[in-house]
């Protein structure tokens, strides 16, 4: 059965658009920035599809985001950073 893996994050500076996809490292994702409000405020998230849970392509899967969002944050750098 599929299951969908979800990494939340939360950054302080917006791409141009909301939704992107893109493949890294082989794998395919769906990074959604969502909107913030002055009330609610939602992590973005990245997303992919895999075929079993526990398996060795959900656990490339689940590395590779990792190390997507690691390179995000090395070029963005730390939120608190951005926000000052």
């Amino acid at each position: 059965m599929p299951y969908l893996m979800e990494i939340g994050s939360d950054k302080a500076f917006r791409l141009a658009k909301n939704v992107h996809y893109f493949q890294f490292n082989g794998v395919r994702f769906k990074f959604i920035q969502n909107l913030p409000t002055k009330t609610k405020r939602w992590s973005d998230a990245l997303i992919t599809i895999v075929d079993d849970w526990n398996s060795a392509q959900a656990r490339t899967a689940l590395t590779t985001a990792g190390q997507w969002a690691s390179a995000l944050a090395w070029e963005t750098g730390p939120a608190s950073r951005q926000s000052r």
